[in-house]
């Protein structure tokens, strides 16, 4: 794990397409906009919450979207230095919203704060590495979730992920997408 830290840390960023890559990762698909920001909409008008903690910023569009549905405190923990750096910027055109931009890995962050809704937007979240008992990474995300608190993660068409066994799906453009969550 520490090698693949280093290595993503010193990993350049860079656009090919609708790809921003960290070398050979990629962080975040600019086509998924329209169907990721529709699922933090139906998040927000579900569950309300005022509190997020996300992690991952890519291109902030999940972030965006947070800001506009006008929740009221916005932590973003993003590991890369010049991801970190592109979130910093962002946070410049929002001055009077309550957002905490925080360099570190997710699984270094310690808090004591609670958040209403925990949003795991990390590139490597889908890959194949990951486990099927999740008992370990759901008590790492909800240590940091209010009692009644949502863990959830980008939408996805079509697809269900055996983590998530209170998400729901919605309908944009006749195609069905899948919103995954964890109520704690």
């Amino acid at each position: 794990m520490e090698q693949f830290k280093q290595g993503y840390l010193n990993g350049q960023v860079f656009m090919t397409g609708n790809l921003q890559r960290v070398d050979g990762i990629v962080v975040m698909d600019k086509s998924e906009e329209l169907y990721i920001k529709k699922g933090v909409e139906k998040l927000y008008n579900k569950y309300s919450p005022d509190s997020v903690l996300e992690l991952g910023f890519g291109l902030g569009l999940t972030a965006d979207k947070w800001q506009e549905m006008g929740i009221t405190r916005h932590v973003i923990i993003e590991s890369h230095p010049v991801i970190y750096q592109q979130a910093l910027e962002w946070k410049e055109g929002f001055p009077d919203a309550d957002i905490e931009i925080i360099q570190s890995f997710s699984q270094e962050y310690i808090t004591e704060e609670k958040f209403d809704l925990v949003y795991d937007d990390r590139s490597d979240f889908f890959y194949e590495e990951t486990p099927t008992d999740f008992t370990e990474y759901n008590q790492e995300m909800f240590k940091w979730l209010n009692i009644g608190g949502v863990l959830s993660a980008n939408a996805l068409p079509g697809e269900t992920h055996p983590r998530f066994n209170d998400g729901f799906y919605f309908n944009l453009n006749n195609i069905r997408y899948f919103q995954p969550c964890i109520l704690s």
